[in-house]
C-alpha cells in the first residue's frame, strides 16, 4: 500500500490533550479535532471528524493543513488558546494490488516503498521498520516513524520523499 503524504512536515507534535481518548485511526484521508472548551456550539471533549476543512482547506490530503492551519482555527473561532485543541491526521492511502496494510502488532512502525537501491528491499512490500524501532522508537513514536524514518528510508533508497509510505501501529490504550 502507498499513500502520499505531503511533503510538509508539521511544525508543531501531535497534540493530544491527557483527557483526550485515543485518536481515531481511519479512515485514510481524514482530520479529527478534540476540542476541551469552545464559545461556539460543537461538540467538546471528544474527536470529531472536519469534514468542513477536509472539503474546504484539504485538511483530509495535507498534513500541515490538519494538523497546524485547522488547529488555529478551531483556536480562534472558538476563542480558545490553541493548546485546547488537538488535531490528528489520518494521510489518504493508495493501496497497490494485492496489498495489505499493516494493522499489528501495537508499537511497530512499517514503510513501503516504490523504488529503493539497497539490496533486501522490495518494491511496493510492507517492510517492518525493526532498526528504527530499536534505535529510534519509532514503533512509540508517531512523529518517528511518519516523518524522520520516512526521511531517512528516502534517502537511504536514493529515492524521493512521495516515493516512500509509512504506517504507524500505535500502543494500545
Amino acid at each position: 500500500m502507498t499513500h502520499f503524504v505531503p511533503l510538509q512536515p508539521p511544525s508543531m507534535p501531535h497534540f493530544a490533550p491527557p483527557t483526550a481518548p485515543r485518536a481515531p485511526t481511519s479512515p485514510y484521508g481524514s482530520c479529527y479535532v478534540f476540542l476541551q472548551s469552545c464559545n461556539q456550539n460543537v461538540r467538546r471533549n471528544m474527536w470529531t471528524r472536519d469534514y468542513w476543512g477536509e472539503e474546504n482547506q484539504r485538511a483530509g490530503s495535507d498534513r500541515a493543513a490538519c494538523e497546524q492551519i485547522r488547529r488555529s482555527s478551531f483556536a480562534s473561532w472558538c476563542g480558545i488558546s490553541v493548546n485546547a485543541v488537538a488535531t490528528h491526521f489520518n494521510p489518504p492511502q493508495f493501496v497497490p494490488t494485492g496489498t495489505v496494510t499493516p494493522s499489528s502488532p501495537e508499537r511497530s512502525c512499517y514503510f513501503i516503498v516504490i523504488n529503493c537501491i539497497q539490496a533486501g528491499v522490495q518494491s511496493n512490500v510492507w517492510t517492518r521498520d525493526h532498526w528504527g524501532e530499536i534505535n529510534l522508537n519509532s514503533g512509540s513514536d508517531r512523529f518517528v516513524c511518519l516523518q524522520s524514518r520516512r526521511n531517512d528510508i528516502a534517502a537511504w533508497c536514493s529515492t524521493s520523499i512521495q516515493a516512500v509510505t509509512m504506517q504507524f501501529i500505535p500502543p494500545l490504550r
